[in-house]
């Protein structure tokens, strides 16, 4: 089956490796994968600021580019766009089916050889967009409890803090935005006593990834005391045979 997977404004141009990481993964599924030289933005900022005939607009021409290849599966690996496309429908604009790479990993696990001979700990930070707001909760933790022992963080699922990289947080506040997320390990994850940390979100990748230096600053840049940050894809893909 051939899909399009769809890279997202924040990976296309600050996280490229995160794109080829998700088209990776879902090679090794088995799909054929293509992406577009020319996406534009799925609209979500728009939809966040109730800009909605703006969106309908912008909707409507993403909606043409992506109906002109024929494609039937659109998977993307950022839940801002996954919950934009999740909302054509109130928009009157019709797509293909959309899954984020948590849904499509975790429908085709059988189809991936793991590596792993002792699961290590992990704590897995739910993305607010694909969380809260669309319901993808139990997804991810099936395909990571498959190479890894996850962890809950002491607000999890519906009640998990923002990392502070939504909505735009960190382009226009970025001191704010950095506190959001230290404010999120500080309370949540270190007392978890786990160092590694597995979001399957962009925003939070970058935010989270902040948050823990400034926390490894903070408390007195002890070895071994860093928390380290993943992005879903690369984790996985890092637990693979060959």
């Amino acid at each position: 089956m051939r899909v399009l997977y769809w890279q997202g404004c924040l990976s296309r141009t600050r996280n490229p490796e995160l794109v080829e990481a998700n088209i990776k993964l879902i090679k090794k599924l088995g799909f054929e994968v293509f992406k577009l030289e020319n996406e534009g933005c799925c609209g979500d900022p728009l939809l966040l600021a109730g800009f909605m005939e703006n969106a309908k607009v912008n909707a409507e021409k993403t909606a043409k580019t992506i109906n002109e290849t024929g494609v039937e599966l659109i998977v993307t690996g950022c839940p801002g766009c996954y919950h934009s496309f999740k909302e054509y429908e109130e928009l009157g604009v019709k797509i293909p089916e959309i899954k984020h790479i948590t849904q499509i990993v975790a429908e085709n696990l059988d189809k991936l050889k793991f590596k792993v001979k002792e699961k290590e700990k992990i704590v897995y930070h739910d993305p607010c967009e694909l969380g809260r707001w669309c319901g993808v909760y139990d997804e991810p933790r099936k395909v990571l409890n498959a190479v890894a022992e996850v962890v809950e963080p002491l607000l999890t699922r519906e009640a998990a803090r923002c990392c502070g990289g939504g909505g735009g947080l960190l382009q226009v506040k970025a001191d704010l935005s950095i506190r959001v997320a230290e404010t999120r390990i500080e309370r949540d994850i270190e007392p978890t006593g786990v160092k590694k940390i597995v979001t399957a979100c962009p925003a939070c990748y970058s935010t989270l990834r902040l948050g823990a230096g400034k926390r490894w600053i903070a408390t007195g840049r002890k070895k071994g005391e860093r928390i380290e940050v993943f992005d879903f894809a690369p984790y996985i893909l890092s637990k693979l045979e060959g």
